[in-house]
């Protein structure tokens, strides 16, 4: 990101490194088809040997088809399957084994080295298959550790001794507000719900996570108006929301309160909204 604009200050990697990376994709358009489609057009110029793009090793394409060269070049270099499966697992444990996932640097070192070197050699073993790798990544230990410390001195957070608490993703509240309900929505609502929501990270940033849990609080109140929420009694939405019966002092708490506002209590709360 740094080389878009100058030469990185630490790595190696230069100005020209991006312009001649970026040729590669020289010509394309997209245009818009409408009901959301896209069409990606390849009109890409005639160019000079100057001007034609260059890996970043350094060599030219050797025939007219530059895409499908880099296609190839990516999926047999070992930088691309790094950050390809570092984002997979950041996907899941909200962070990297190199964290930023964007920074892959001398100066940025993975926290665990040889399990990036392991992810790698799967994703390629698997032809970058996302199944294969999914099915790895959530049925290994470190994705299925609660988030609970044992131990005030165990390993910290990004050597996956536990599992960081992560909230979800609006998309992934939205639909498993939908999905615990069990009946369809008002599909207005879907694009005010996800739009109010932002790419801060929320990992490291105890103010942003909280703004986010109020944003989502604010939102749901204005769903609320719109859901017709089933009359079942307390156990019901535990059970459903949380996977767990409440506590004798949940039910106390419960008595003379509407099915709905039982359940609105629960998603809005952080047991139901962040992963743990």
């Amino acid at each position: 990101e740094c080389a878009r604009c100058h030469d990185h200050p630490f790595d190696r990697w230069t100005r020209a490194d991006f312009d001649a990376m970026n040729r590669f994709f020289a010509g394309l358009r997209i245009e818009e088809l409408g009901e959301g489609n896209l069409m990606v057009r390849d009109g890409r110029p005639e160019a000079e040997e100057s001007d034609l793009p260059r890996f970043l090793t350094g060599a030219r394409p050797r025939t007219h088809r530059w895409r499908e060269e880099l296609a190839y070049y990516l999926t047999h270099c070992k930088p691309f399957a790094r950050a390809y499966v570092n984002r997979l697992w950041y996907h899941f444990f909200g962070r990297g084994i190199v964290e930023p996932v964007d920074d892959f640097s001398s100066q940025n070192p993975a926290s665990v080295p040889a399990l990036l070197e392991f992810l790698r050699q799967q994703a390629v073993e698997h032809r970058f298959q996302l199944k294969p790798m999914i099915r790895l990544i959530v049925l290994s230990e470190a994705y299925q550790r609660s988030s609970v410390l044992k131990n005030a001195q165990d390993v910290h957070h990004r050597f996956f001794a536990v599992h960081a608490v992560k909230p979800l993703t609006a998309e992934q509240y939205f639909e498993s507000v939908r999905t615990a309900l069990g009946q369809p929505h008002d599909e207005t609502l879907r694009p005010g719900f996800l739009g109010s929501m932002d790419d801060r990270n929320l990992d490291d940033d105890f103010i942003a996570t909280w703004e986010y849990r109020e944003t989502i609080q604010d939102l749901l109140r204005k769903m609320a108006a719109s859901i017709d929420v089933p009359p079942h009694p307390p156990e019901f939405w535990f059970a459903t929301l949380l996977s767990r019966e409440p506590t004798p002092e949940e039910r106390a708490r419960c008595r003379g309160h509407t099915s709905a506002e039982v359940f609105f209590a629960l998603v809005m709360g952080s047991e139901f909204a962040f992963n743990h």
